[in-house]
């Protein structure tokens, strides 16, 4: 395996050691329960095309991330640094 692959096993394993039950409880209870059905408006929604947890293929209106996984916000920092200010006083 790469370093690249070693990495990320250690960064999720990181993170996902911080859930504690209470919190993945709470998680798990909002996803299973969300009763929305259209998108809200003036919501600016940033997606990442690889994200297993929420596929994209059930995501509409969004600003699409190419290879955004569920913790895009840490693996795609660059991207956030680069961009969202503008998407924000833009939206």
């Amino acid at each position: 395996m790469g370093e690249t692959v070693k990495d990320r096993v250690a960064l999720d394993q990181k993170y996902l050691s911080m859930n504690d039950r209470h919190y993945m409880s709470w998680a798990v209870k909002e996803m299973v329960c969300w009763d929305q059905e259209e998108s809200q408006p003036n919501i600016l929604h940033i997606h990442g095309d690889a994200d297993r947890v929420f596929p994209i293929k059930y995501i509409d209106n969004c600003v699409t991330i190419p290879g955004g996984s569920h913790i895009m916000v840490i693996t795609k920092y660059k991207w956030f640094n680069e961009n969202l200010p503008q998407l924000i006083e833009n939206d």
